[in-house]
C-alpha cells in the first residue's frame, strides 16, 4: 500500500478524469518549486472534488524530484494542486514535534525519469500575466496530457 494512500487515490482520480490534461504550469519558484493542476490552458479554473487529509507526517521528504500536494493554510485543503521539489526543501516537511499531521506537505511520489525536462521548465523567463502573477510563465507552458503507466518490474 502506497504511504500516503488519500494523497495517491486523489492524484489518481483526477488523472483518471483527465483533469490535467491541457493544464498549466502557473507557478515557478527557481531552486524551489513548479506548481501545476487546475488551470487549464485558457487560464480557467477546472472543477474540484472535496479536499483530503494532510498526509504529511508518512516519513517522505520533500527532496529534489519529489511530488507533492500544495494545500492552502488550512491543512485539510488539497486538492488537484501539486508541486514538483526543485531541490531538497526540508522547510516543506512537516514539523517534527507535530503528532497531529497539521504541518508539512505530502510527498506521494517521485520523478524516476524526466527530471532534466522538470529542469528546463524551471528556467522559463517569467512574469506571465493574469491570476498568477510574477511566478508566472512568461510563455505559458501546458502539461497536454498525463498517462498512468503501469509499474516497472523492480529489478
Amino acid at each position: 500500500l502506497p504511504i500516503s494512500p488519500a494523497s495517491v487515490e486523489n492524484f489518481l482520480h483526477y488523472s483518471l478524469e483527465k483533469h490535467y490534461d491541457d493544464t498549466l504550469v502557473y507557478r515557478i519558484e527557481p531552486g524551489f518549486v513548479i506548481e501545476m493542476g487546475s488551470f487549464g490552458a485558457d487560464g480557467n479554473g477546472r472543477r474540484l472534488h472535496d479536499p483530503i487529509p494532510l498526509e504529511a507526517n508518512n516519513g517522505l521528504k520533500n527532496v529534489r524530484g519529489a511530488l507533492s500536494m500544495a494545500r492552502d493554510k488550512e491543512p485539510k485543503s488539497a486538492q488537484a494542486e501539486f508541486f514538483i521539489v526543485l531541490r531538497d526543501n526540508p522547510g516543506l516537511d512537516p514539523d517534527p514535534k507535530d503528532m497531529d499531521n497539521m504541518t508539512g506537505y505530502a510527498v506521494f511520489g517521485h520523478v524516476v525519469k524526466g527530471m532534466g525536462v522538470i529542469d528546463l521548465i524551471a528556467m522559463a523567463e517569467l512574469g506571465g500575466t493574469g491570476p498568477f502573477g510574477a511566478a508566472a510563465p512568461k510563455e505559458p507552458i501546458v502539461i497536454r496530457q498525463m498517462e498512468i503507466l503501469p509499474p516497472e518490474p523492480m529489478p
